[in-house]
């Protein structure tokens, strides 16, 4: 199929009947120059269209979040359990990871990982 449209758009720019062809045919500079203004506005047009849709003009709107929901079992120094209050270096990491992305963090305490898995 592509061939039969290369063959037709050929036909148009170099036939008989073409209006580059009736304007020049000894000088195919003339007919490549043509050739390039018309590949060169259906770019042009090409990107003002994408330019004007709204989609990737528009900003996404911030969504407000629920905290992330973080599974977790008392390993030190991983995780330790002061009063309650976890603390430890995964601790940390997970805090720094949600605060970077803009979010916040729940941590639900397991006793075991069979339990943390289930």
């Amino acid at each position: 199929m592509t061939n039969a449209i290369a063959s037709q758009f050929h036909q148009l720019m170099t036939g008989r009947n073409s209006l580059i062809g009736r304007y020049d045919r000894k000088n195919k500079t003339k007919r490549f120059l043509a050739l390039y203004t018309c590949i060169g506005l259906v770019g042009l047009i090409l990107v003002l269209l994408l330019m004007a849709s709204p989609g990737l003009t528009q900003k996404p709107q911030p969504q407000p979040q629920e905290p992330l929901l973080v599974a977790t079992r008392v390993i030190p120094p991983f995780v330790i359990s002061n009063k309650g209050e976890l603390s430890g270096f995964s601790i940390d990491l997970r805090h720094s990871i949600t605060n970077q992305i803009g979010a916040e963090s729940k941590f639900i305490q397991y006793p075991s990982v069979p339990e943390l898995q289930g």
